[in-house]
């Protein structure tokens, strides 16, 4: 068997400089959540102890995990995230570009255009808009399908509730 390097070369280089963004992308979002928690904290724990909905103790049983699902899961969900609407974008790209014009469906690709060329502001409050609506619908499922419940219910597995259990969330069902 020959290996050829001129091929494996811009493997490697593409590699390489995927995994040096993945390394900045993940030292960014570390200072995002270490902002988030101090910015958080520094808002909600004092209106908890000072206007408590019902009394119960700050460092409650389980703030451990909850502090581990704050910190850890925006990494999971991003990288989820990040992979499967790559997948998606590129899968549907190809589909429309492959068989839009023969099963006469060509509008597809025009409306593609057509969304491709609008301002950013607009395909941001498009965005806006879909995505509330698909949490809002995704969310109402999640308790009503039961394999969905599965993932959903670690939300819901909370004793106590404070702002740092909010963020208990399985990755998954966030992705």
């Amino acid at each position: 068997m020959t290996i050829h390097f001129e091929v494996l070369a811009p493997v490697i280089a593409t590699a390489g400089a995927g995994a040096a963004r993945l390394a900045r992308a993940g030292h960014e979002i570390g200072l995002a959540v270490v902002g988030q928690f101090l910015f958080f904290g520094a808002l909600l724990t004092p209106l908890e102890l000072l206007v408590p909905a019902r009394p119960q103790p700050y460092f409650r049983r389980r703030y451990l995990t909850d502090l581990l699902h704050f910190c850890l899961n925006p990494f999971l969900i991003n990288a989820g995230s990040a992979l499967l609407l790559a997948g998606i974008s590129t899968g549907l790209s190809l589909l429309i570009a492959a068989f839009a014009p023969a099963l006469g469906l060509g509008f597809l690709a025009k409306a593609q255009a057509a969304l491709r060329a609008q301002p950013y502001w607009v395909q941001l409050v498009e965005i806006f808009f879909v995505a509330e609506f698909m949490q809002y619908w995704v969310h109402r499922l999640s308790h009503e399908v039961s394999w969905l419940w599965r993932l959903h219910a670690v939300h819901h597995s909370a004793e106590h509730l404070d702002w740092l259990v909010a963020h208990r969330q399985h990755p998954v069902e966030a992705v």
